[in-house]
């Protein structure tokens, strides 16, 4: 029987790891805990932006090595929450890390 879904939002940093080690900590082995991150995509964000003032071609030259960044960055700070369920949360408890969609902005 399970009892709690628990939905923690990490973002990389500290604060994030912090609140999906106090949940680990607080959920019971029937509890499942889900640790859940949605990237910014900065490409997008550049493409969009008349911040930069880049030209399109100089916009297309940054996009692969910042999609690399960012597949690099998701697959840390999913196994960091992978790590962080296995040392502190209960033995056998179902949880995972789910890397959602990358959006322009949080409300996208």
């Amino acid at each position: 029987q399970r009892y709690k879904t628990y939905l923690v939002g990490v973002d990389g940093s500290e604060y994030g790891y912090n609140a999906l080690k106090t949940t680990c900590r607080s959920a019971n082995r029937t509890d499942k805990i889900v640790a859940m991150y949605f990237p910014t995509s900065i490409a997008l964000y550049m493409e969009r932006s008349a911040t930069f003032r880049l030209s399109d071609n100089q916009i297309d030259a940054m996009k692969s090595d910042l999609a690399e960044a960012q597949t690099k960055n998701n697959a840390e700070i999913e196994k960091k929450c992978e790590q962080i369920i296995k040392d502190y949360g209960p033995e056998h408890i179902n949880a995972y890390c789910k890397i959602g969609k990358e959006s322009f902005v949080p409300r996208d």
